[in-house]
């Protein structure tokens, strides 16, 4: 019996190599997160990027997002950037342009725990905040408290989604219709999301000697009667 494979499951349908250098500010455009053009009153001056550059300088670019959905995207990608910080220092992964410094929230009169990526190394200062840290001895293990900045946990859920979009070729949106229009509402109980796609495959932030910023966006196949047909959206 042959054994099943990654890509007897799923297809490839698209890649942030498929974005890469592709703003073009002369091209006719509809954006397709509300669907408008030039002639509803919408620009498209700014250059949206499909992967966020907090995640790493890049140039997978879009012709499909207008400068107003743009701006609300970019309120969402501001409580991703809060929720990643001390990992990306502790990790050493630069933003667009350095490894950023993580700086905990803070009581008045308290100095914050800083984090500082350093000759290959994260240095950690403490200060006068022995509450974060605690040393297992048993163990050999250093537990630390990252006391972030304040974030709502829902961006940032929207942040990922909206990266996932980004990448849906525009004929694949029909089944994210009710997805696309969460993104731009408030959220409350009523307001809830069937059809989110999705998982995202990436790769590693960087490799030594050659940075690489990669995700893909695949369907799973269902085998009904030996007929292939596409469904979930990874």
């Amino acid at each position: 019996m042959n054994k099943i494979t990654f890509l007897d499951k799923y297809e490839l349908i698209s890649s942030t190599d498929d974005f890469k250098g592709v703003f073009d500010k002369t091209l006719e455009k509809e954006c397709k997160f509300c669907g408008k053009k030039v002639s509803d009153g919408v620009t498209f001056n700014n250059i949206p990027h499909v992967l966020p550059q907090l995640l790493g300088k890049n140039n997978y670019t879009s012709n499909e997002e207008c400068d107003d959905c743009n701006k609300m995207f970019g309120s969402f990608e501001t409580d991703l950037a809060n929720y990643i910080s001390p990992y990306q220092t502790l990790i050493g992964q630069k933003t667009k342009n350095k490894v950023p410094n993580f700086q905990s929230r803070k009581q008045e009169r308290q100095k914050s725990t800083t984090i500082v990526y350093k000759n290959g190394n994260p240095n950690i200062n403490f200060n006068s905040n022995l509450c974060d840290f605690q040393y297992d001895y048993k163990n050999s293990l250093l537990n630390i408290k990252l006391r972030k900045k304040k974030f709502i946990p829902i961006n940032v859920f929207k942040s990922l989604v909206k990266i996932g979009l980004s990448l849906c070729p525009k004929a694949e949106l029909q089944d994210f219709k009710k997805t696309i229009k969460w993104l731009s509402k408030d959220d409350s109980k009523e307001n809830i999301v069937y059809d989110i796609p999705l998982y995202l495959f990436r790769t590693r932030f960087s490799k030594k000697n050659r940075k690489i910023h990669l995700l893909f966006c695949i369907k799973e196949k269902l085998k009904i009667l030996d007929i292939d047909m596409t469904l979930n959206y990874v």
